[in-house]
């Protein structure tokens, strides 16, 4: 039978640029609101290029 949801076994990443600009998704499992808090933190410190 199916399971109740699906959820990501890894972390993982996606770019995508679209008319010139870039999106980027960051996605991972966590165990709970610490952990989700935590990866958050994580990925604001995450550097980012700005190209003109």
């Amino acid at each position: 039978p199916p399971t109740p949801y699906t959820t990501l076994v890894g972390r993982v990443r996606c770019e995508r640029e679209i008319k010139r600009s870039k999106f980027i998704a960051v996605a991972a499992s966590v165990p709970d609101e610490r952990a989700a808090m935590s990866f958050l933190n994580e990925v604001l410190l995450l550097p980012t290029r700005f190209v003109f």
